[in-house]
């Protein structure tokens, strides 16, 4: 049995170093963006990545291979986090294979975004067509999403 782990990335300030007392300390991390990392990284399983980043760090990493993942919610923030799964390095970034996949892959996003569950079934089994094996889970929930959409009743 293998154990596969998640990891969340996110860029930001933070404050680094020895933190307690005279009596206790340790050297830790600590700020927002490091609160918003715990958070992407207990996304992983709802995204179906083993690495999901926020929005900043995809900005930070143009030369890499993301796709974007939907957004969560962040207590104390007013605007939901996008997340991005890494799904490939530079190489892959730039091949012809993953420049197709991201197209259709943001199209699948956007009909997501304006509730086109038909548009979305057709896009989401064209990303199907189109992805390595290994993102077969990210297409499994978006899969779950899609499914979640209400269904408009025919006119």
């Amino acid at each position: 049995q293998s154990v596969r782990i998640g990891v969340g990335l996110n860029t930001g300030e933070a404050c680094v170093g020895n933190m307690g007392s005279d009596r206790r300390f340790n050297y830790s991390v600590i700020g927002d963006a490091v609160n918003i990392a715990a958070r992407i990284e207990s996304s992983c399983k709802a995204v179906g990545a083993d690495c999901v980043v926020s929005e900043d760090t995809a900005r930070a990493a143009p030369g890499v291979a993301f796709l974007e993942a939907g957004a969560i919610p962040v207590k104390g923030k007013s605007v939901p986090i996008r997340l991005f799964a890494l799904v490939g390095d530079p190489d892959y970034a730039t091949s012809a294979e993953f420049q197709a996949l991201a197209e259709t892959h943001a199209a699948l996003v956007a009909a997501i975004d304006n509730g086109d569950r038909e548009t979305a079934l057709a896009r989401l089994a064209a990303c199907r067509e189109r992805a390595p094996e290994r993102l077969h889970d990210i297409y499994d929930r978006f899969a779950e999403r899609i499914e979640a959409m209400p269904q408009h009743a025919p006119a």
